[in-house]
């Protein structure tokens, strides 16, 4: 059984990152419609680099993934977006 199977998250794979908004004390990112509001900030893995809020270019790392697609979510253990080819 997949244990993402009934996971809203898990619907975001396959979309694309279209905007990423910085309000005050959260993140909102728009997938191809769906706004996501992020009141703990999400943990980035992209090409091999993991970044959380407080890292240096964590800011830049989301805004540069505008454009990409989602390829997978891991919310089990640490929530966070992984971005890049499979």
């Amino acid at each position: 059984m997949d244990p993402l199977g009934d996971s809203l998250l898990a619907r975001l794979v396959g979309l694309e990152l279209a905007s990423v908004v910085f309000v005050r004390d959260y993140l909102q990112l728009d997938f191809d419609g769906p706004r996501l509001s992020c009141y703990v900030w999400p943990i980035i893995d992209a090409d091999g680099t993991t970044r959380s809020l407080g890292d240096a270019g964590y800011r830049d790392t989301l805004c540069a993934l505008i454009g990409q697609t989602v390829v997978s979510i891991d919310e089990a253990l640490a929530p966070g977006f992984s971005y890049g080819s499979r």
